[in-house]
């Protein structure tokens, strides 16, 4: 399998061999997923979907993944190296086919690196039976081709026994998979998820959250994040003890917030800011200065300031250059 990325292009090559398709759930902290028999017939609208994945990533434009950052649907995707995901605490498991699919604790998503160890080791599994797939519920598919080491994996974040709504090839569970017009199986015609050895490929930014471990560990890390925010403005604009509850509160219930939250020390020691330059700023964009810093050049401001605040950090606002109409940074949205 060979993957290759540019500034711009991403080009991944199926290893030969036959298909792996498999579902996965959760059961409580761990991931569970196993493998499903499959017939002959089944291979070619598999390698359907792998191929247009594949065309689709080729055609569309790679980028870094950004917390901030939108996807344009159908010409972008994200390029995430593996390496560089946290692990968090997930575990995998492989139950004996005697078990039963968890019917709960389907909200709560695999972290990628405990995905990619369900990913790999999941040929070796004992292949589900029919009557399991009848009765469970699943967080996810996917089909994958390789041996283990090199394999490429089309995830969807999709449970696969639902309704007919956009499948476009169905499938009945015996002894094996075989495809026919009244579905136990259904499969849809695009992917979330394209993940190699070493990288994930991101055709859809919610999906990606939801299965990145990164997301909920910024939630719960918030109060030690507002107190390296209010450290890094110790010595430049100081953050008064309500601005950093303020921050706190509002940002741990935010997901986006929490993820900006985390970059921000890093951007205050690069803005070289001042009690001046933040009034300045604040003014020049048409702002009272007044709603963010005190008289004593501080940072003071309660909940319902606490985006405005990490917008202005960030340089998010801006001004129409031809109708002076005020804007931030977001797809230009008003302010």
């Amino acid at each position: 399998m060979t993957t290759k990325l540019s500034p711009h292009k991403s080009e991944v090559i199926l290893p030969s061999g036959d298909p792996t398709l498999m579902v996965g759930w959760r059961r409580g902290k761990a991931i569970s997923a196993q493998p499903i028999n499959l017939h002959t017939d089944t291979f070619s609208a598999l390698a359907e979907v792998a191929k247009e994945a594949l065309a689709r990533l080729s055609a569309s434009r790679g980028r870094p993944y950004e917390a901030s950052s939108a996807l344009e649907p159908g010409e972008e995707h994200y390029v995430i190296p593996i390496a560089g995901l946290p692990s968090g605490s997930e575990t995998v498991s492989f139950p004996p086919d005697t078990s039963t699919p968890a019917m709960s604790d389907l909200s709560s998503e695999p972290t990628p690196v405990a995905l990619m160890v369900a990913l790999g080791a999941v040929a070796e599994a004992v292949p589900l039976s029919a009557d399991r797939l009848a009765g469970g519920t699943f967080l996810f598919y996917g089909i994958s081709y390789g041996d283990g080491v090199d394999t490429v994996t089309f995830l969807r974040k999709h449970d696969p026994t639902q309704s007919l709504r956009r499948g476009f090839a169905v499938f009945s569970y015996g002894d094996t998979l075989k495809r026919i017009s009244k579905p136990d199986f259904v499969l849809e015609n695009d992917v979330d998820l394209v993940i190699t050895s070493t990288t994930i490929f991101a055709f859809n930014k919610v999906v990606f959250e939801m299965i990145m471990s990164d997301v909920r560990v910024a939630l719960q890390q918030v109060p030690q994040l507002a107190e390296s925010v209010a450290s890094a403005l110790s010595t430049a604009v100081p953050l008064d003890g309500r601005s950093q509850e303020a921050i706190s509160l509002v940002c741990s219930k935010s997901v986006s917030l929490a993820v900006r939250l985390r970059s921000l020390p890093a951007r205050i020691a690069s803005a070289g800011l001042t009690p001046e330059k933040v009034r300045a700023s604040m003014v020049s964009h048409g702002e009272d200065a007044s709603r963010l810093l005190d008289t004593d050049g501080t940072f003071n401001f309660g909940e319902d300031d606490v985006a405005a605040f990490l917008d202005v950090i960030e340089g998010r606002w801006f001004e129409d250059d031809f109708t002076a109409e005020k804007r931030r940074a977001d797809r230009l949205s008003r302010r």
